[in-house]
Protein backbone atom coordinates (compact mmCIF):
# COMPACT_ATOMS: atom_id res chain seq x y z
CA UNK A 1 0.00 0.00 0.00
CA UNK A 2 2.73 3.00 0.74
CA UNK A 3 4.44 1.78 -2.67
CA UNK A 4 1.40 2.56 -3.87
CA UNK A 5 0.83 5.73 -2.23
CA UNK A 6 4.44 6.72 -3.34
CA UNK A 7 3.52 6.05 -7.18
CA UNK A 8 0.46 8.23 -6.63
CA UNK A 9 2.36 11.34 -5.21
CA UNK A 10 5.22 10.97 -7.95
CA UNK A 11 2.60 10.94 -10.42
CA UNK A 12 1.17 13.62 -8.88
CA UNK A 13 4.49 15.66 -8.30
CA UNK A 14 5.20 15.10 -12.08
CA UNK A 15 1.78 16.42 -13.08
CA UNK A 16 2.51 19.62 -11.12
CA UNK A 17 6.15 20.21 -12.50
CA UNK A 18 4.41 19.90 -16.11
CA UNK A 19 1.79 22.30 -15.26
CA UNK A 20 4.53 24.83 -14.21
CA UNK A 21 6.73 23.76 -16.84
CA UNK A 22 3.49 24.85 -19.58
CA UNK A 23 2.93 28.13 -17.44
CA UNK A 24 6.68 28.97 -17.80
CA UNK A 25 6.93 28.40 -21.34
CA UNK A 26 3.83 30.27 -22.18
CA UNK A 27 5.40 33.04 -20.05
CA UNK A 28 8.55 33.43 -21.88
CA UNK A 29 6.73 33.12 -25.09
CA UNK A 30 4.37 35.56 -24.05
CA UNK A 31 7.46 37.69 -23.13
CA UNK A 32 9.39 37.56 -25.91
CA UNK A 33 6.58 38.33 -28.32
CA UNK A 34 6.13 41.80 -25.87
CA UNK A 35 9.96 42.61 -26.29
CA UNK A 36 9.65 41.72 -29.94
CA UNK A 37 6.60 44.25 -30.21
CA UNK A 38 8.86 46.74 -27.77
CA UNK A 39 11.40 46.75 -30.61
CA UNK A 40 9.20 47.40 -32.58
CA UNK A 41 7.66 50.15 -31.53
CA UNK A 42 11.11 51.65 -30.46
CA UNK A 43 12.53 51.44 -34.01
CA UNK A 44 9.46 53.22 -35.31
CA UNK A 45 8.85 56.30 -33.23
CA UNK A 46 12.72 56.81 -32.44
CA UNK A 47 13.32 60.20 -32.51
CA UNK A 48 16.66 59.84 -34.25
CA UNK A 49 14.75 58.27 -37.19
CA UNK A 50 12.36 61.60 -37.66
CA UNK A 51 14.93 63.44 -39.86
CA UNK A 52 14.82 60.79 -41.99
CA UNK A 53 11.61 60.35 -42.24
CA UNK A 54 10.25 63.14 -42.72
CA UNK A 55 12.92 63.49 -45.68
CA UNK A 56 11.39 60.45 -47.08
CA UNK A 57 7.73 62.10 -46.64
CA UNK A 58 9.33 65.12 -48.68
CA UNK A 59 10.97 63.00 -51.49
CA UNK A 60 7.22 61.32 -51.71
CA UNK A 61 5.41 64.02 -52.39
CA UNK A 62 7.89 65.60 -54.69
CA UNK A 63 7.40 62.62 -56.78
CA UNK A 64 3.35 62.21 -56.42
CA UNK A 65 3.75 66.24 -57.32
CA UNK A 66 5.59 65.90 -60.17
CA UNK A 67 3.33 62.50 -61.64
CA UNK A 68 0.26 65.17 -60.38
CA UNK A 69 1.85 67.66 -63.12
CA UNK A 70 2.10 65.03 -65.65
CA UNK A 71 -1.02 63.79 -65.57
CA UNK A 72 -2.64 67.07 -65.32
CA UNK A 73 -0.58 68.09 -68.99
CA UNK A 74 -1.71 65.05 -70.38
CA UNK A 75 -5.78 65.56 -69.15
CA UNK A 76 -4.88 68.96 -71.00
CA UNK A 77 -4.01 67.82 -74.09
CA UNK A 78 -6.27 65.52 -74.35
CA UNK A 79 -9.32 68.17 -73.85
CA UNK A 80 -7.79 70.03 -76.78
CA UNK A 81 -7.46 67.30 -78.72
CA UNK A 82 -11.07 66.75 -77.87
CA UNK A 83 -11.73 69.72 -78.73
CA UNK A 84 -10.69 70.07 -82.17
CA UNK A 85 -12.14 66.85 -82.98
CA UNK A 86 -15.52 68.31 -81.94
CA UNK A 87 -14.84 71.12 -83.51
CA UNK A 88 -13.75 69.21 -87.12
CA UNK A 89 -16.47 67.36 -86.63
CA UNK A 90 -18.93 70.52 -86.77
CA UNK A 91 -17.41 71.95 -89.61
CA UNK A 92 -17.68 68.37 -91.60
CA UNK A 93 -21.19 68.04 -91.00
CA UNK A 94 -21.90 71.82 -91.61
CA UNK A 95 -19.95 71.06 -94.87
CA UNK A 96 -22.13 67.78 -95.91
CA UNK A 97 -25.36 70.20 -95.29
CA UNK A 98 -24.34 72.52 -97.31
CA UNK A 99 -23.72 70.34 -99.91
CA UNK A 100 -26.94 68.55 -99.60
Amino acid sequence: MTEKLMEQHRCEIQEVKLKHRKLRMRFENQLLQLIEQHKQLDFGFNPKRLPDELQKSENAKHQLLSAEQVKLAQLDKLSEELAEAKKQKHLEAGAAQIAV
